[in-house]
């Protein structure tokens, strides 16, 4: 679950539009806000959510659910919290920092880190979309005609013919010796 906070007291359409971008790439379709109010305050937060609602579905993001939440602090009315299910690259839970670089310097905490994690978080925050590590499945029911299509003429053409040169179970061989 990813969450985000937003100012409830209006939309923040810079917020919106690159929330939506990450909801649209690597996001499930279920999108819900929560928006704080005092007593008697109801009303706007149920307009604040409509607005929300207008401003994601803009931006492409179609199953948005806001519902507001009473609060009794003045504080906590500040922030609306946006949740939803995407996807997230990160490291395995038994990756570690790398000591040494960003934490302890002792031998005894070096002597259980993972080469390689480190490498694991930095390429981690490169992927821009990490849908794309789960593969490619297909999209349409066309995928498989079109590939079909760009398969066989290939498969159709000529075949390949031996190339003028040596050949691998030739190469440090001795020709006609005996053994």
């Amino acid at each position: 679950m990813i969450t985000k906070t937003f100012d409830a007291s209006h939309v923040d359409m810079n917020s919106v539009a690159v929330i939506s971008e990450d909801i649209l790439h690597n996001g499930n379709p279920g999108v819900s806000l929560t928006i704080p109010y005092l007593r008697g305050h109801y009303a706007a937060a149920v307009r604040m959510g409509a607005a929300y609602k207008r401003a994601f579905a803009a931006a492409g993001v179609s199953h948005f659910s806001a519902a507001p939440v009473r609060v009794d602090d003045q504080q906590d009315t500040r922030n609306a919290v946006l949740s939803y299910e995407g996807l997230v690259v990160l490291q395995a839970s038994s990756c570690a920092r790398l000591p040494g670089n960003e934490g302890s310097t002792s031998i005894k905490d070096a002597q259980d880190y993972q080469y390689g994690c480190e490498m694991q978080a930095e390429i981690g925050k490169m992927v821009s979309n990490p849908a794309d590590l789960l593969g490619r499945a297909p999209r349409t029911q066309y995928n498989s005609r079109r590939n079909g299509a760009i398969i066989e003429p290939y498969m159709n053409g000529t075949p390949n013919k031996p190339l003028q040169g040596l050949e691998s179970s030739t190469v440090g061989s001795s020709s006609g010796s005996g053994g």
